[in-house]
């Protein structure tokens, strides 16, 4: 499968390329942006077409990018809440299994006071 991937991002690139190549007077004709606030009005310095589009394209992965931040934070935070219901039921476990080793031995059973359950555990 990691073939195919590499396979199919050349043939990606090579497409770009082409398209590009066979369009070089749209892609380096010089082009310069302007802004009109009605107050002034600012001009960009002429710049290629294809710099304008690479430059757009930054923009947005850079947008996407600090938008998907918020979504690893918060599974973060859940794979962490996750990790730790995860060690207080192993060691509920442990402790269980302790008791019952006891009880099979014929031991009397540690005093204790009422079994926890999973809603104590996770209010704790």
């Amino acid at each position: 499968m990691k073939k195919v991937k590499v396979v199919f991002w050349l043939l990606v690139i090579g497409f770009v390329a082409l398209v590009v190549y066979q369009n070089q007077d749209y892609f380096l004709a010089k082009k310069s942006l302007e802004i009109n606030l009605y107050v002034k009005q600012y001009h960009t310095p002429p710049l290629a077409t294809g710099i304008l589009i690479l430059g757009c394209f930054l923009v947005g992965f850079l947008i996407a990018y600090a938008v998907s931040l918020s979504e690893r934070f918060k599974a973060r935070k859940v794979v962490k809440n996750m990790n730790a219901t995860v060690e207080s039921h192993l060691e509920q476990i442990s402790a269980l299994r302790n008791e019952i080793e006891i009880i099979k031995r014929g031991e009397p059973a540690p005093e204790q006071g009422p079994p926890e359950t999973a809603e104590t555990l996770q209010g704790a």
